[in-house]
């Protein structure tokens, strides 16, 4: 379940690749603002960004980070490609901002999705081989 105090105030997004942009559409469909923001200025191929600029309580950023908006935020959600040392999450951890990833995020959103706490989830990670292992693991679900 997203914390309630999150929409009590703006939750910032740190990388708009493919995670953080999932990361922003889940928060604004749960209520949330969103602060989002990528260093590159084109992080994403096509209209998803206008898409993004487009819903409710979204502001995005490209080019740069805010760092005070970072730092004043609920909370930072992180896509994986952000270096741990990188000024936005330097900021959030000198607010005292708790930081949390993408993966943190959609546990936080599983665990609302009616299963009273007790969703069961498999998760598949790593760098090489997650389609074969997802493909054996819904085999061995059926």
């Amino acid at each position: 379940m997203i914390p309630e105090s999150w929409r009590q105030g703006v939750v910032a997004v740190v990388g708009l690749g493919k995670s953080g942009v999932a990361a922003t559409k889940l928060l604004a469909q749960e209520g949330v603002r969103v602060y989002a923001s990528d260093a590159a200025e084109h992080p994403y191929p096509g209209d998803v960004l206008a898409e993004l600029r487009r819903l409710a309580g979204v502001e995005v950023d490209v080019g740069r980070h805010d760092l005070a908006k970072i730092s004043a935020a609920r909370a930072v959600v992180v896509s994986p490609g952000v270096p741990p040392d990188a000024p936005p999450l330097a900021a959030a951890r000198a607010g005292g901002v708790p930081i949390f990833s993408e993966v943190d995020l959609g546990f936080l959103a599983l665990a609302g999705s009616g299963g009273g706490g007790s969703t069961r989830t498999v998760a598949i990670t790593g760098t090489n081989g997650k389609t074969t292992t997802t493909a054996l693991v819904a085999h061995l679900l059926r």
